[in-house]
């Protein structure tokens, strides 16, 4: 026993005798007889065993005082309660002079509050709280009040720490603005943040919000970036479940926080069901997405997980890193290819896995085009051996993970996978094997994909490559893809083709300067940036559907069923039969005319997209005829707020209007009110920016701020931060004729706006905002009502949606 663990028996043993001393002296008032002290010298030495014994037994003294809470505190209270239990029955048995009860009583009521008061008072003391150390080291704001944002300031307070405190909170809660959380104040919202840092001094943000929507990520990443201060970010939620990092780690913003979305939630007890206690085989599990799929299969428990890779280098690390996480794992090894049709179907026949993950393909585009042979080899030919052989060894089920690059492809590599598709699609008629595949876009940091080759680029200096400065594609993490096929693959039929929601495209080139930004670096200025031109083969844009395939829904929000176009499954395999025979003979044109009838889709000839005269100057400008949800990978930074204030003769003239014709209008709105009960209305809007007549931004896509108050910039982001502004409608043409005079002026003045002047002396918004030159997309403007039937009016709107019922309030 070291000297530590002496020392704290020691001090416990003394604080369960003070606990009696005080209970004696509080039941007798200071006047302690003399036979209860005698009793107490008797009793002590068994008295502090029994606590000591009972406190060893329940582990009490093994948890580190400085991390002491409720936990520690619950194991106190049972500890010193069943120790005085056991003392308040041996005290009337055992001893001469036995205690008064209330003594018994008093005493675990001091013994508690003295063993728990210890403890914490140490953990004050250690954590800098009760004697404030002087604060050093960078200013640090953090983006999230929630647990995980407790954690972490809490962390930061611990004076051993030493690197930086933080001085506050940021969270889009609106009831936790305010609020106080480990002794910090929720500082305001996420949009606050430029001002934050401005007034607070703030050198680094750490976003606390693991499953923070890459949205947010990408806006608060923008305001550090505009500021010059770090902004850094907590391991994942599934981090922190598999031990992978610990709450102090925070680390740096990385392009998959950037470009990621929202966490997927899959049917665990569907996929458990489909997968637990089953033979599992998953060809070309050295990749990206086989060894993901792998990983994510083992937390299912499968009674074997058949791995299968031509590559036995990463095979071997596969196995490495499975049987570390659980030596008990019957995991098997197999070198092996796709290609040999004996071989699979041996080491089918041999194992007879329920389920087949088929993952194995060659992906690389450039590199095929110039090689159809070897395409046609190992996508249709290896696709084609595996499901036969789980059609003759009667598996459960085969997966087939196809790409976006199947739907009208224009290079050899896409041909290819939809051809693959297509042999599922032939095969799963009339079969016991449940024949799928599952259609998806670019997987973040897999092999071959674009971020490895900038981050391999970036770390020799640049320049970073990017193929056309337009050029846009899918983007989905490896961990969510492959928990999407294990949802995908637990229902479907036979047949089926599966599409996963890949969310917006994104620009490559937008990828590219960000991770030069993230780097600490200039785009253009510090990594210059080169434009290549397309390749043989590649695309603009990707897409997810032909023009005749339809979705329907399935059960998971994220996973679509393909309404596929019929096929006649003999011609089909007829023709893919064809093409593996004439693979070694045909020359590379022939083999494309040969993969041209196999897929009609497919355009071996098409023209490559030039280059244009020059690099779009803005982040956000598109091509002529884009979507104005066509995302850009940065937000645009008119959700900072504006700090310019309205003119002060802005102000002056609201006031002038307010004191002038406040009070003619106020009787005249009365007395339509009381005409009509119906004619006036209140109307609430939700308004974005200093000055509405500014220029129009982008509609973000995808995500939906958590407080309701931001919902306007779902439809336009504009300069300023959001708040709420109030109109007066009313209905013109009904009433006596002497009222509509008074209509038709209150019209020409735009009484309606009146409400509108508050904002004006409140700084929230210009005179141009109540009077704009020209309406904005989804302004609120009525200009009529109609009947519905029951006598309430309807709103019509030429420039947006109707009210809402909730923004709607009648005047009183």
């Amino acid at each position: 026993m070291n000297m530590k663990r002496v020392l704290l028996t020691a001090i416990d043993a003394a604080l369960i005798n003070l606990a009696v001393l005080c209970a004696l002296w509080l039941r007798f008032d200071g006047r302690v007889p003399p036979n209860y002290l005698h009793t107490f010298l008797i009793v002590t030495p068994f008295h502090t065993t029994l606590v000591l014994l009972i406190l060893h037994i329940w582990k009490v003294n093994r948890s580190l005082w400085r991390y002491a809470g409720i936990p520690t505190a619950i194991s106190l209270l049972q500890a010193l309660t069943l120790e005085h239990f056991v003392a308040f029955i041996a005290n009337g048995v055992l001893t001469p002079h036995p205690f008064p009860r209330s003594v018994i009583i008093l005493s675990w009521i001091l013994s508690v509050g003295l063993f728990a008061g210890s403890r914490f008072f140490w953990k004050l003391y250690r954590g800098g709280i009760l004697i404030p150390a002087r604060r050093k080291g960078r200013r640090i704001l953090i983006a999230g009040a929630g647990d995980i944002g407790a954690v972490v300031a809490r962390e930061l307070q611990r004076v051993e720490m030493g690197n930086g405190y933080p001085v506050g909170f940021a969270d889009d809660d609106p009831h936790k603005k305010g609020r106080m959380i480990e002794n910090l104040e929720v500082l305001g919202t996420t949009f606050d943040i430029p001002r934050l840092i401005r007034e607070k001094q703030i050198d680094e943000v750490i976003v606390a919000a693991p499953s923070a929507p890459s949205r947010l990520m990408r806006q608060i990443f923008e305001y550090g970036l505009k500021a010059g201060i770090w902004v850094r970010t907590v391991p994942s939620l599934a981090n922190f479940i598999e031990g992978k990092g610990a709450l102090r780690q925070v680390r740096e913003v990385s392009i998959e926080d950037l470009l990621g979305r929202d966490p997927v939630q899959i049917d665990q007890e569907g996929i458990e069901s489909f997968l637990s206690n089953k033979r599992i085989l998953v060809t070309g599990a050295g990749g990206s997405i086989g060894s993901e799929l792998c990983r994510q299969i083992f937390r299912f428990r499968p009674s074997r997980l058949i791995a299968l890779d031509h590559d036995e280098n990463r095979l071997t690390y596969l196995g490495i890193e499975l049987t570390a996480q659980d030596p008990t794992l019957d995991l098997l090894l197999v070198v092996g290819d796709i290609r040999d049709e004996k071989g699979m179907d041996a080491l089918t026949e041999q194992h007879r896995p329920h389920v087949i993950f088929h993952a194995a393909a060659h992906k690389h585009v450039p590199l095929l085009e110039d090689r159809p042979r070897e395409a046609i080899r190992n996508n249709i030919q290896g696709t084609l051996n595996v499901a036969r052989a789980a059609q003759k060894y009667e598996a459960e089920a085969m997966v087939l993970i196809s790409t976006d690059k199947a739907v009208d492809p224009t290079n050899v590599m896409g041909a290819s996978k939809r051809g693959c598709e297509l042999i599922i699609q032939a095969l799963g008629q009339n079969s016991k094997t449940v024949l799928t595949a599952v259609r998806f876009g670019n997987v973040m940091g897999s092999q071959g994909s674009v971020i490895p080759i900038f981050r391999r680029q970036l770390a020799k200096g640049g320049p970073l490559t990017v193929t056309h400065p337009l050029a846009r594609r899918y983007f989905m993490t490896v961990p969510e893809a492959a928990q999407l096929v294990l949802q995908a693959a637990s229902f479907g039929r036979s047949g089926d083709i599966f599409i996963l929601d890949m969310g917006e495209q994104v620009r490559i080139l937008d990828v590219a300067r960000q991770l030069i930004q993230l780097s600490g670096l200039e785009p253009d200025v510090d990594i210059p940036i080169v434009f290549t031109g397309l390749r043989p083969g590649e695309k603009l844009e990707e897409e997810l559907l032909t023009d005749g395939e339809r979705v329907r829904t399935t059960r998971h929000a994220k996973v679509f069923r393909c309404n596929l176009e019929s096929t006649d499954p003999q011609k089909t395999l007829a023709r893919v039969q064809d093409l593996i025979a004439k693979a070694e003979k045909m020359s590379t044109v022939e083999l494309k005319g040969l993969l041209n009838q196999l897929v009609p889709e497919y355009q071996p000839n098409a023209v490559l997209a030039p280059l244009p005269d020059k690099e779009p100057e803005k982040r956000g400008e598109s091509e002529p005829g884009a979507s104005p949800q066509d995302s850009d990978l940065k937000p645009s930074l008119s959700g900072i707020r504006n700090d310019q204030a309205p003119p002060w003769s802005d102000r002056i003239l609201a006031g002038l209007g307010l004191m002038t014709l406040g009070p003619p209008l106020i009787i005249m709105l009365s007395m339509r009110r009381l005409l009509g009960p119906e004619d006036v209305l209140l109307i609430r809007e939700v308004r974005v920016g200093a000055d509405r007549r500014g220029e129009e931004r982008r509609r973000p896509t995808g995500w939906a701020p958590i407080d309701r108050r931001y919902q306007d910039r779902r439809h336009r982001n504009l300069g300023g931060r959001p708040y709420s502004a109030f109109r007066i409608r009313f209905r013109p043409g009904h009433g006596p004729r002497w009222i509509r005079p008074l209509d038709r002026w209150m019209r020409s003045v735009k009484a309606g706006a009146l409400p509108g002047l508050l904002n004006v002396l409140r700084g929230h918004a210009t005179l141009a905002d109540l009077y704009p030159g020209r309406p904005m997309p989804h302004d609120i403007e009525i200009h009529d009502y109609k009947g519905n039937g029951d006598g309430d009016p309807a709103e019509h709107s030429s420039h947006g949606p109707a009210i809402p019922e909730s923004q709607r309030r009648r005047l009183t």
